[in-house]
């Protein structure tokens, strides 16, 4: 197992400097029938995103197809806070990322793992927001298409005034988002057994991000630059990238949040009386749907 799992290191980050050496940004638009970058409003676009990243998670052994609701989410994947992120070809979502913000009442996922560090985060009023549930279909995940929403999401979270972008991975994929993306080690490998894997945890300080990358990538030709392709204003990217994610994503309708409530009764089994009363603010029908002893305690 040791040494399967040092092959694998070193397979991730050959692949990883391959990357950092090709031609990143040149994605073949021209095979994707009208792409594009959107936000997810419609239930349709958060059922395709759950859909896709159930699939991916089943094919990479992190969860299990049990035959029931083939769909991957949880309570974090459908707060007021969270932004989920599509690639499209035409309607049809071939990759997608989350971004979950901080709050008072539910914190982060990765609290479970890594609270003491996220801590101190908060400790220095730092705004925090936590990127998960990134997959891409299959048949394009040589495509790259990840670089535009990489870069989506960057530019969201910069224009919404988060300071520093947090992620679990897998420990084989460590390299992969430092060398690229510039992340930093966060806190040490443990165990989540959401996904039946090890993790480590690495962080973004996007206030540092122009500087870091303007270092990094000083050298490289503009076809690999990414920080002219995360940080440039000119333009060039302009044909799918940021402008169809400025306006602030809103919360998911009542309708679609109760119905995904419906698939997965378990999650409010989960819900305390002060996050309960929370996302009452938001959906009054959620009332109807918690049990007795919830309600007694949102009082």
């Amino acid at each position: 197992m040791i040494i399967q799992d040092q092959q694998e290191h070193a397979l991730e980050r050959r692949r990883t400097i391959r990357l950092r050496r090709s031609s990143l940004l040149k994605v073949n638009l021209e095979k994707i029938d009208r792409p594009s970058i959107k936000l997810a409003e419609e239930q349709d676009d958060f059922e395709q995103s759950f859909a896709l990243v159930h699939e991916e998670y089943v094919n990479a052994g992190y969860v299990h197809a049990d035959g029931s609701v083939s769909l991957h989410y949880n309570i974090f994947s459908l707060l007021p806070q969270t932004t989920t992120f599509l690639f499209r070809e035409y309607r049809r979502v071939i990759s997608t990322v989350t971004q979950i913000g901080d709050s008072t009442f539910f914190g982060l996922p990765m609290d479970a793992l890594y609270g003491a560090e996220l801590n101190r985060l908060r400790s220095r009023k730092r705004r925090i927001a936590e990127i998960s549930s990134l997959a891409t279909h299959s048949s394009n995940r040589w495509e790259y298409f990840f670089v535009y929403l990489s870069r989506a999401i960057l530019r969201y979270s910069m224009y919404t005034g988060v300071n520093d972008l947090c992620i679990m991975v897998n420990p084989k994929h460590a390299s992969f988002y430092k060398t690229l993306f510039l992340f930093e080690d966060f806190g040490p490998e443990r165990f989540y057994a959401e996904v039946n894997a090890p993790a480590v945890a690495l962080r973004l300080n996007l206030d540092l991000i122009g500087q870091r990358s303007r270092q990094a990538y000083a050298n490289f030709a503009f076809e690999s630059n990414l920080h002219s392709f995360f940080c440039d204003e000119s333009g060039k990217y302009a044909e799918i990238v940021f402008n169809t994610c400025v306006p602030l994503r809103k919360p998911m309708s009542e309708e679609t949040f109760a119905s995904f409530i419906r698939l997965r009764t378990d999650i409010l089994e989960i819900l305390d009386g002060r996050q309960a009363k929370f996302l009452s603010s938001f959906y009054p029908g959620l009332r109807d749907l918690i049990t007795a002893d919830v309600r007694a305690n949102m009082q």
